[in-house]
């Protein structure tokens, strides 16, 4: 139970973002002006995406340089990530377009992949 309870934690973040971008992309082939909405919700979208390759840099680092002062370079990377979640999902709030719920949903389930850094499991 706690393997899928951990599972769901690192790839729900990653099916959010992804269907965020499909979406971003299918309404994209669609002639649209440009507003200050549509760019948020392009800033969103990158954040989102920024934050999941922060998290996996982050695991990547922690892999080749575990220590008992590893701890910093995860305090870093979540100061970091703290601003894009919070990006992420009041962009996906003020933003336009059908993606706005997947958009919100990566920003909440993003804050996830850095739970399981906090308690301990990566």
């Amino acid at each position: 139970m706690t393997n899928a309870i951990l599972l769901t934690m690192l790839l729900a973040p990653h099916a959010a973002i992804l269907l965020a971008w499909i979406f971003w992309l299918r309404s994209a082939a669609q002639p649209q002006f440009p507003r200050w909405r549509n760019t948020v919700m392009l800033f969103a979208l990158l954040a989102g995406t920024l934050n999941i390759i922060v998290f996996w840099g982050y695991v990547v680092w922690l892999q080749r340089h575990f220590n008992t002062e590893s701890w910093r370079g995860r305090d870093l990377a979540f100061g970091i990530c703290e601003y894009l979640i919070g990006f992420t999902f009041v962009g996906g709030f003020f933003g336009r377009g059908r993606m706005r719920a997947a958009v919100c949903a990566a920003g909440v389930l993003g804050f996830f992949l850095w739970v399981t850094t906090a308690i301990g499991i990566l």
